[in-house]
C-alpha cells in the first residue's frame, strides 16, 4: 500500500536538502504537506536548504 499524503517537519526536509536528495519525497508521495509553522523554522536558517525549499514546487504549504 503506497501512502499518497504526508506532512513532513523541518528535520527531513533539511536533512534531505542537505544530502542533495530533497527529489525523493515526490518520488515517494502524491502529496507533500508542509504546515506554516514548519516552514517558518525552515526558513530561519538562511542556508541551501531553505533556498531549495522555497523552490520546490511540489510541497502544498498549510496552516494546519
Amino acid at each position: 500500500m503506497q501512502i499518497e499524503k504526508v506532512v513532513v517537519n523541518a528535520s527531513p526536509l533539511i536533512l534531505l536538502s542537505k544530502s542533495d536528495l530533497e527529489e525523493l519525497l515526490p518520488k515517494l508521495f502524491k502529496e507533500i504537506i508542509i504546515p506554516e509553522a514548519v516552514w517558518n523554522e525552515v526558513s530561519l536558517g538562511d542556508d541551501i536548504a531553505w533556498q531549495k525549499i522555497q523552490k520546490a514546487n511540489w510541497l502544498k504549504r498549510s496552516s494546519i
